[in-house]
């Protein structure tokens, strides 16, 4: 008697050719189940760690996506002047700051508040924008 082991999982595979550079979107991928057991390379279980990433080189249709193949694209560098947002009870308020380091959507990163010279912690949510409260 024989017998094989499977373990299947959902894993994140490119919907259509990808070219190089092409920051990935919901339409770009789909989650399909293999035997983990056969992949030899590394993968996503969750669509939201590929979703905004950039790839490296072109990707095939119905590849599996491999974090070798992606890159974060970041949205602030180390240096850059960014836009600190505050919002609280309906109120928001914008203040200019030095980015201290590089950083990605939904990244907390360090930054120093022009005007105070203090430094602070908030999330990227966008280019050149960070909110230090979520």
């Amino acid at each position: 008697m024989t017998a094989s082991i499977e373990q299947w999982q959902k894993i994140a595979v490119s919907s259509r050719a990808l070219s190089k550079d092409t920051i990935l979107g919901d339409s770009d991928l789909f989650m399909k189940e293999f035997d983990i057991r056969r992949t030899r390379s590394p993968y996503f279980v969750d669509p939201g760690e590929v979703i905004g990433r950039t790839t490296k080189r072109a990707i095939g249709a119905q590849q599996v996506i491999s974090p070798n193949a992606l890159e974060k694209k970041l949205l602030i560098r180390k240096g850059d002047l960014v836009y600190i947002e505050a919002r609280q009870k309906g109120m928001m308020i914008r203040m200019m700051g030095v980015a201290k380091q590089d950083g990605s959507q939904g990244e907390q990163i360090a930054v120093e508040n022009t005007r105070s010279g203090k430094t602070i912690r908030g999330y990227v949510t966008g280019k050149g924008v960070i909110r230090v409260s979520r």
